[in-house]
């Protein structure tokens, strides 16, 4: 009676079977699906009508070889010695023109870039004969961000008429917040690009060649210097204006090129001593650069920044590597809030600091061994000085430290300044 009755064993190899099946099935229509759907890329296709190669599709362009090349992995051009084509049209939808893609074509005079190209370098702009018009169908920033070179020696346009999409050529570049970098040897070769505005809110970089070659004869900076490569305005003679700061002045003698620079702010600037210069800045800042020891003064009014000499408020010192002695009254009486010394800086000179009413903080240089008497006497918003080296390296020369480093009613006791004489780095607090 129970002998067409199937054992447990066999209705579960059944059930498994069976699901089995199932789910090969789902795994192969889901595969058949993503066959079917459209990929990022596409492989360019192309047609030539009356001497105009239209490249259509969808992503990337195919790489290249030359012809003489070895490599199996790449292809040779199509587009190789097509002398019947002056014009290339890459339609919208491509993102990057294939590598050595027309490095054969010897008569092409004007091709048309879409608003699409992510990324456009110079290997993919190399023609036989390059064109004298290149045609941009998107934004200036669009372009910004797509356009690099790879190598010093080839021009990005190649002294082609750059022209965007309302059919005028690209002459000036104005660089705001939300424009991207200007990348190594982008506009190498623009011929129609005369001018270049930066904003002060520009946040972006200025790289290698950027625009030798050009038409390029005046740049304005409308703030302080983004990060600009030396050899960003290499190949190219034009007119800077700027508005003059400290970080400027850092910056003008690194940049190569046939530069003329013209400062939309007056600065106060003079010598001190031989071998050392001082520039008073339009926000204040007072800079020391030159290798040396400064001058020594006897009074305030001998300063040659003083306030009764230049009618500017100095609220910062800047002292560059290379000074190694403050001069004697050389900063004293004046309305500074900051100081930054450098650690050249050996000796500090008597009254160099004194009456500077508004310092809160002084860093000392890390191979100071002497300061003078009352150079930091009268300092009343004092609250911190901090020193590199040990206190010992220059405090025994002094008969009393607290009277001397700082004529100050707060400054710690004698015993307690001692205490600290053997740290490799203290400061001393007061208030």
């Amino acid at each position: 009676m129970n002998q067409y009755k199937k054992s447990d064993s066999s209705l579960s190899f059944s059930r498994r079977g069976r699901r089995v099946c199932r789910l090969a099935l789902m795994g192969a229509l889901l595969a058949l699906l993503i066959l079917m759907l459209p990929g990022d890329t596409q492989a360019e296709t192309y047609s030539v009508a009356n001497g105009v190669l239209t490249i259509s599709g969808t992503g990337a362009m195919t790489d290249y070889r030359l012809a003489s090349s070895s490599s199996d992995d790449m292809t040779t051009s199509p587009y190789e010695n097509m002398d019947d084509v002056t014009s290339i049209v890459i339609e919208e939808g491509i993102t990057t023109i294939g590598h050595l893609a027309f490095t054969y074509m010897n008569n092409v005079r004007e091709v048309t870039l879409p608003s699409t190209l992510s990324s456009l370098d110079s290997t993919s702009m190399q023609f036989g004969s390059h064109p004298t018009r290149v045609n941009w169908m998107g934004t200036v920033d669009q372009l910004i961000g797509a356009v690099y070179g790879k190598t010093t020696g080839t021009r990005m346009f190649g002294g082609a008429a750059l022209c965007l999409s309302d059919g005028q050529p690209l002459t000036e570049l104005h660089l705001t917040a939300s424009s991207p970098s200007v990348k190594a040897y982008a506009f190498k070769g623009c011929s129609t690009l005369t001018s270049v505005t930066v904003d002060a809110d520009y946040t972006g970089s200025i790289g290698c060649e950027a625009f030798d070659g050009s038409g390029l004869t005046d740049i304005t900076f409308l703030g302080e210097p983004p990060h600009i490569d030396p050899d960003a305005f290499y190949g190219v003679t034009a007119a800077i204006s700027y508005t003059r700061s400290m970080a400027w002045d850092d910056l003008m003698s690194r940049l190569r090129g046939n530069l003329t620079w013209n400062s939309t702010v007056d600065t106060l600037s003079g010598a001190v001593g031989s071998q050392i210069t001082w520039t008073l800045y339009a926000d204040g800042t007072l800079a020391i650069r030159g290798t040396g020891p400064m001058e020594d003064y006897n009074l305030s009014v001998d300063q040659p920044w003083s306030y009764g000499n230049t009618n500017v408020t100095i609220n910062r010192i800047v002292v560059y590597p290379g000074i190694t002695h403050i001069g004697d009254a050389a900063f004293s009486m004046l309305r500074v809030k900051t100081v930054s010394l450098p650690d050249t800086v050996t000796t500090i000179g008597k009254w160099a600091f004194q009456e500077d009413l508004y310092i809160t903080s002084i860093n000392m240089p890390a191979q100071l061994v002497s300061i003078g008497r009352a150079a930091l006497s009268g300092l009343k918003a004092l609250t911190t000085l901090t020193f590199k080296c040990p206190l010992s390296a220059w405090t025994s020369r002094l008969e009393r430290p607290h009277r001397y480093v700082c004529a100050h009613s707060q400054l710690r006791e004698d015993d307690q300044l001692d205490a600290l004489l053997s740290r490799s780095e203290q400061r001393l607090r007061f208030g």
